[in-house]
């Protein structure tokens, strides 16, 4: 509780990232970004974060509240992102995250409202609890088969969600909260021949509309910025890729060379 309360605090500066990113912040309102909401880095307010190679786990609390950031690169060797880790990141509009990561912790993207678009990698066994509850901007999800656990409440209040892509073949057991009880307004589409399964199973029954992909084809799941009537879209490696016009780009609308 070390900046409980600390109205008055309107920035934290620092001049090394990689300090910032090893600092333990113990309990609630330890970090002052809680309060200050601003974050500076030599003397320059932080927009883009790129998470230094050394870092490998995205510590509890770390970017909490920063307000400013829009942007945040990951390298291929991040493993976790932490409790609250981007909590609140308001201005934080896309995540292409890493390969390497497995695990996203409770509430880690909570409440980044302007948040679009997400790319869950093939690698990533588990989602935790309110992991990006209230990321009201996201329209769609697509989860790969890797996922063996997602926690309560992990995509509720997510008032903009419509598809959900999932890769299972055999429909993965999740709470009953994990949409928020709101399946009923949303679109599933599952690997083909799977649909029985998917139409009995808790949870994914509840969806109002259902419909099958190749898993080696997908030629229209849902929209985004890259996926138009002149675009295709394809798993590679457990990864959705978008091709259009001869370029491949990743579900977040980064390109890849």
């Amino acid at each position: 509780m070390a900046f409980y309360s600390c109205d008055a605090l309107s920035a934290v500066y620092m001049s090394d990232l990689e300090a910032w990113c090893n600092i333990d912040f113990d309990g609630d309102c330890a970090n002052p970004l809680v309060e200050a909401c601003n974050l500076y880095l030599d003397g320059t307010i932080v927009t883009e974060v790129t998470i230094p190679e050394s870092i490998t786990e995205i510590k509890y609390s770390t970017f909490a509240n920063a307000q400013t950031i829009e942007k945040v690169i990951f390298h291929d060797g991040i493993t976790s992102i932490g409790v609250d880790a981007f909590y609140g990141c308001v201005a934080l509009q896309s995540l292409d995250l890493p390969s390497s990561l497995t695990t996203i912790g409770r509430a880690a993207f909570a409440a980044c409202r302007t948040l679009q678009s997400l790319n869950l990698p093939s690698g990533l066994t588990t989602i935790c609890d309110d992991a990006f509850y209230g990321c009201s901007a996201v329209k769609s999800i697509i989860i790969p088969a890797s996922v063996t656990s997602i926690g309560w409440y992990t995509f509720s209040s997510c008032s903009a969600l419509k598809d959900v892509t999932v890769a299972w073949e055999t429909p993965l057991e999740v709470p009953h909260s994990v949409f928020g009880f709101n399946e009923s307004r949303l679109k599933l589409y599952y690997p083909k021949g799977t649909g029985a399964l998917y139409k009995n199973a808790d949870v994914w029954k509840n969806f109002l509309f259902y419909s099958e992909y190749d898993p080696t084809g997908i030629e229209s799941v849902s929209a985004n910025a890259n996926a138009t009537a002149n675009a295709r879209k394809f798993l590679q490696n457990g990864r959705v890729i978008i091709e259009k016009n001869g370029t491949h780009f990743t579900t977040s609308g980064a390109e890849i060379k």
